[in-house]
Parts: structure tokens; C-alpha cells; sequence
């Protein structure tokens, strides 16, 4: 169902972290996280590589009916230290597996790739 965030993307802005990766197309940023340290209260994910000010929107690809309805603010976008993009999403929008997150951003996110990766 949610191959396209995967299948013909390229490797995110952010490195790999222990909560998971990002991957990415032209215009658009997939947050895929697949290990939640709380399970209780909504989690921060800090976007290394990614400035804030390039994100246009959010939404949470993996929240769907019958489970649950879309809405803009399921994801709490603020800045971070140097810039960076914190991500905070609520435990009822967690999926089991892979909580995928899509981000629109104002253009490729690639140049903003570490070169050391």
C-alpha cells in the first residue's frame, strides 16, 4: 500500500537513526519510523538535515480509516537546534510496524544530504 514512499525514492536529508529512515522524491520527504522509545506520549523525531524552513506541509500516511481519520494536526512540525526539523506525532496515530509521515517540502531535499553519507 505504501510502496511509492520506498519504491523509486532516493535516501533522505536525515541519516539513519534508531527510530528509522527517510526517504525521498522530488517535493516530498518520507518519515518512516519504526521504533517508538515511548509508547505512552507523543515522541520527538529530530530531522537532521533538513531545515525547517523548507517544509510546506505534513500528514500521516499510514493513518487511515476504518483506524482513524486524516487531519492537518496530527503532526506537530516545530524548529530544532541548528534549524532542524522536530517531528511529534500522537500514540493513537502510531502504526505497529512502520509510522509513515510525508512532508511536502519547498523543493528537493537533496542538496541538504550530508556529504559524508
Amino acid at each position: 500500500t505504501y510502496g511509492y514512499t520506498i519504491y523509486g525514492t532516493r535516501g533522505g536529508p536525515s541519516p539513519p537513526e534508531s527510530w528509522g529512515v527517510t526517504t525521498q522524491v522530488e517535493g516530498k520527504v518520507y518519515v518512516h519510523i519504526l521504533y517508538w522509545f515511548h509508547e505512552d506520549y507523543p515522541m520527538e523525531i529530530r530531522l537532521a538535515g533538513l531545515p525547517f524552513d523548507v517544509v510546506e506541509g505534513s500528514s500521516v500516511k499510514t493513518c487511515g480509516p476504518p483506524l482513524c481519520t486524516p487531519s492537518p494536526d496530527d503532526v506537530e512540525l516545530s524548529k530544532g537546534e541548528e534549524d532542524a526539523v522536530v517531528v511529534k506525532v500522537s500514540p493513537e496515530l502510531r502504526d505497529e510496524y512502520d509510522t509513515i509521515i510525508e512532508l511536502t517540502v519547498s523543493f528537493s531535499a537533496w542538496k541538504y544530504r550530508k556529504a559524508e553519507l
